[in-house]
């Protein structure tokens, strides 16, 4: 079955997305974000599916859902906030298959002054 190809694949046809508001709501961040993971290896994304879902196994197409979230609270007059948030690697709950993406772009933003 397909969790058993080596082929390439693409997160997006094979899982349900679901983003947070917070995501959605950051075309910048979100477009590079897609953009990073569609151009990995197989091996890489299978190495995504390991750290989000706690398989490196494809599910049959739309059968689960992957759920992005930017949970992290960020103080934009706190550079001390941003240079910690820069600092943040990313977090994933396999239970929920969820990944929780610090917001990179806000806090670049923030520590170089522009809104």
């Amino acid at each position: 079955g397909p969790a058993d190809d080596d082929s390439d694949f693409d997160l997006r046809s094979t899982f349900r997305i679901i983003e947070d508001e917070e995501i959605a709501g950051c075309p910048a961040l979100q477009s590079a974000l897609w953009e990073v993971l569609d151009s990995w290896s197989t091996k890489d994304k299978r190495m995504v599916l390991q750290f989000v879902t706690g398989s490196e196994r494809r599910p049959a197409a739309w059968t689960e859902a992957i759920s992005i979230q930017m949970p992290f609270e960020l103080d934009a007059a706190d550079t001390t906030s941003a240079t910690h948030m820069l600092g943040t690697l990313p977090q994933a709950h396999t239970c929920d298959n969820m990944l929780e993406l610090p917001n990179y772009l806000a806090a670049l933003c923030a520590l170089r002054g522009v809104d």
